[in-house]
């Protein structure tokens, strides 16, 4: 009985240590559950799924040193931080998604953003 007692609390805990490193799949897509970028370790935050007329476009996740579910401390904290994108539907071009992304910053920026900012912004997506 002290024997099986023993080895269910070491699956247990082994579970519960291993729950933090594993993948984290959303909609089908799976993000490491942290990432480092130049010496700064950053954890998955989370994921959301981009819809338009039904279909499933893409998968962002948020990856931040430190963990949060407030979206002002977000936006605002000059940290390191990292969305990681997995596009889902072979309809999406990159012309097509820049475009999109232009058009959102158009309808949102009011003036946040300079020209330079957004060329710089935009061109995170022309790298391969």
């Amino acid at each position: 009985m002290v024997m099986k007692s023993s080895i269910l609390l070491i699956i247990t805990l082994l579970a519960a240590g291993s729950g933090f490193s594993q993948n984290k799949t959303v909609f089908f897509a799976t993000f490491k559950s942290q990432m480092d970028i130049k010496g700064t370790k950053l954890l998955y935050n989370g994921a959301s799924l981009r819809e338009k007329y039904t279909i499933d476009i893409y998968v962002a996740a948020l990856y931040l040193p430190n963990q949060t579910m407030n979206g002002t401390t977000v936006i605002n904290v000059n940290e390191v931080q990292v969305i990681e994108l997995k596009i889902l539907s072979n309809k999406v071009t990159r012309e097509k998604f820049i475009n999109a992304v232009n058009d959102g910053v158009a309808k949102v920026s009011d003036g946040k953003a300079n020209t330079e900012e957004i060329i710089k912004f935009i061109g995170f997506f022309l790298r391969n």
